[in-house]
């Protein structure tokens, strides 16, 4: 149903299905069923310009599954989890953490230079 819309929506717009909305969109608007504005602009790939050209379309599609299908609310979104970065080991014995910017200036320093 969603991809049916996207589709509709990219041909009379002349762009490809993924520039109305990725794939990740359509999954968490399947998922989450977002019903207000608020919901819709809380969700990946949705910005204000899509909200307001895609926004209706797809809004009404939504309320109207959940209708038919008696939900009244959607799963808790969970916040995205903390990254953990884990330090490398390297080949001299040091740790470096990846993407680290000391890691990059000590990169081309050799172990001894201090001693």
């Amino acid at each position: 149903m969603l991809r049916q819309k996207r589709k509709e929506l990219a041909d009379q717009a002349g762009v490809p299905p993924y520039a109305v909305f990725p794939d990740k969109t359509l999954t968490e608007l399947a998922t989450f069923f977002p019903q207000t504005e608020e919901d819709f602009l809380n969700t990946f790939g949705v910005g204000k310009t899509k909200l307001e050209k895609y926004g209706p379309a797809f809004l009404s599609l939504i309320t109207a599954f959940c209708t038919a299908h008696a939900i009244s609310d959607a799963p808790a979104k969970k916040p995205p989890g903390p990254v953990v970065r884990k330090p490398l080991q390297g080949k001299n014995g040091m740790f470096r953490w990846p993407g680290c910017i000391i890691t990059a200036c000590l990169s081309w320093i050799s172990p001894n230079s201090f001693m």
